[in-house]
């Protein structure tokens, strides 16, 4: 099921009521982690609408602080720890993610936008051992190009971990995009139903209609 025009104007309408949208982003963290800490973290790096490679290293001081780290975390890996066969020296990760923000905000700008976001996540997720200690980092950026798409973020649930291991692994980004279309689609349904019970709608009630009214 694609997640056409009209959905990504219901969920605009929906992200468009701040109040709504800080409330929905608390939940949504809740769920993904528990860790509030990062969500104004979270909302500074999202309001940057073109992402270079010093606003996501921003973004890693606020998620390995925890860690007393700042930017992204150093640590030595055990091979066995990566799920590819192959890790490069820390020291080329921030030209490894320069060339893929180059090529995100190049000649992949004109491909459609859940192709361009699956590709370029799993580009960065086989960035070994990058993907291993900022697995938070490079999941907010993609939680965030969503967003700023008028596309709802999503949380992989355990049935989905396993498909998801082999996308990263085949470098499969059109089966990762259909994992992204059943998760978005479900997180809609969702977002809509957090709407009705926020501003006490009843739950069966469809305001799909109403909402477009606002578009």
């Amino acid at each position: 099921m694609e997640f056409n025009e009209n959905n990504q104007n219901l969920f605009k309408v929906l992200i468009s009521d701040k109040t709504f949208y800080k409330e929905y982003l608390k939940d949504y963290f809740k769920r993904y982690s528990d860790d509030m800490a990062i969500l104004n973290a979270f909302l500074e790096f999202n309001s940057k609408k073109i992402i270079d490679i010093k606003d996501i290293t921003d973004l890693g001081d606020y998620v390995n602080f925890k860690h007393n780290v700042f930017g992204f975390r150093n640590f030595n890996i055990n091979q066995e720890e990566s799920i590819l066969d192959e890790t490069i020296n820390y020291n080329f990760i921030h030209r490894k993610v320069l060339t893929l923000l180059n090529c995100y905000h190049g000649f992949w700008s004109e491909i459609d936008v859940l192709e361009k976001e699956s590709y370029f996540h799993l580009q960065l997720l086989r960035i070994t051992p990058f993907s291993i200690n900022n697995e938070t980092i490079i999941q907010m950026i993609l939680m965030s190009n969503l967003i700023n798409n008028n596309i709802p973020p999503f949380i992989l649930n355990s049935d989905d971990i396993n498909i998801y291991i082999e996308c990263i692994r085949a470098n499969d980004a059109l089966k990762f995009k259909n994992l992204i279309l059943k998760n978005i689609n479900e997180e809609f349904n969702y977002v809509i139903n957090l709407y009705k019970k926020y501003y006490g709608l009843p739950i069966d009630k469809d305001i799909r209609e109403l909402l477009l009214l606002k578009v």
